[in-house]
């Protein structure tokens, strides 16, 4: 009986160190404190990230390929700033580091303006850098 009730205890508490370990890794990754990777937030997702003005998830979520820039500036205004590509322009509404006290993942917001002013692709990504 004593033998059975160690090898039970010894059972008990393998089960809690791993579970341990799992909640502990779980709660650092979202909190940002994970190794080698930032923590996503996933109650407040854009806990790190600057979007420029008059930006609205919402609006930028109902801009579709083929709608021209002066609709896109009705809806999420003018992007942070402007990248020239070769097929045409990268206008980004989205910047990292607006978390001060902790480095999170951000939301990653973008669109490319072809030449004939008209969006060509829709980038909306989590970035973990």
């Amino acid at each position: 009986m004593h033998k059975k009730l160690k090898k039970q205890m010894k059972l008990i508490f393998k089960i809690c160190s791993i579970a341990t370990l799992i909640i502990v890794s779980i709660v650092m990754f979202f909190v940002g404190k994970f190794p080698l990777a930032e923590g996503y937030n996933p109650f407040y997702p854009d806990v790190d990230t600057f979007f420029s003005d008059n930006y609205s998830e919402k609006m930028f979520r109902q801009i579709k390929v083929g709608d021209d820039t002066c609709l896109v500036i009705k809806m999420i205004g003018y992007p942070i700033y402007a990248k020239q590509e070769t097929i045409g322009s990268q206008w980004i509404y989205s910047s990292d580091g607006k978390c001060k006290w902790n480095d999170f993942a951000w939301l990653f917001r973008s669109l490319l303006i072809d030449e004939k002013g008209k969006v060509s692709e829709i980038n909306a990504q989590i970035v973990f850098d």
